[in-house]
Parts: C-alpha cells; sequence; structure tokens
C-alpha cells in the first residue's frame, strides 16, 4: 500500500512540475500576445475613426494632441490632411492618401481579428 501513495506522490510532483516549468510560462507568454495584439487593435481603430473623421470634415488642416510615448502628449498642428503616414509594420512607414491608408486599416483590422 506505501509504494501506492508513493507513486502517487510522485506522480502528483510530476505533474506540478509540468504546469509550472512548462504550461505556466506558456500561458504568461500567450498572454502578453494576446495583451499586445489587443493594443494593436485598438490602435488601428482609433487610425480608423481619424481618418473617417478627415474624409467627413474635410479638415484642410488639423490641431491634435500627438502621442509621443509613455502617456506624453504634444500639441501638434498638421497643415496638409491629404497625406498621412501609415506604420505597416517592422517599423517601416508609408505615406498613402486618406482613402488608401482607410483601405489598408480596414484590411489589417480583418488580418489581425481574423
Amino acid at each position: 500500500m506505501t509504494t501506492d501513495s508513493e507513486s502517487s506522490a510522485v506522480a502528483l510532483q510530476r505533474y506540478i512540475a509540468f504546469v509550472e516549468e512548462i504550461l505556466r510560462p506558456q500561458l504568461r507568454q500567450t498572454l502578453a500576445h494576446r495583451d499586445a495584439l489587443a493594443q494593436e487593435v485598438h490602435e488601428y481603430q482609433k487610425l480608423r475613426e481619424l481618418l473617417q473623421e478627415l474624409t467627413h470634415s474635410k479638415l484642410q488642416s488639423l490641431q491634435t494632441l500627438l502621442d509621443i510615448g509613455e502617456r506624453f502628449h504634444a500639441r501638434a498642428k498638421v497643415d496638409d490632411t491629404s497625406l498621412v503616414t501609415v506604420d505597416i509594420g517592422l517599423n517601416f512607414h508609408v505615406e498613402m492618401t486618406v482613402p488608401e491608408a482607410q483601405i489598408f486599416v480596414q484590411k489589417h483590422l480583418f488580418d489581425l481579428t481574423e
């Protein structure tokens, strides 16, 4: 009977080790990836809203608050709103017209949420 309880204890220790050494780190990594993806989706949704506002209001210039990182913002004036620069990934930025940017953002949001 002692061997059954010892083998059960050994099996339990193996399961605990597996959970702590393999599954828990994978869970942390997956949650971090999910959070990063959710943040990217949120940023592209904000960009889509801004592009829609530019299209509907037909503004020639724009004054806005620019996020410069770490929750710091600076006032910015955009003299020409016909072209926007979009981060397309891997730290590449492309200048597009507003309709081109709207198409890109819509496709990218579809890919992100697929």
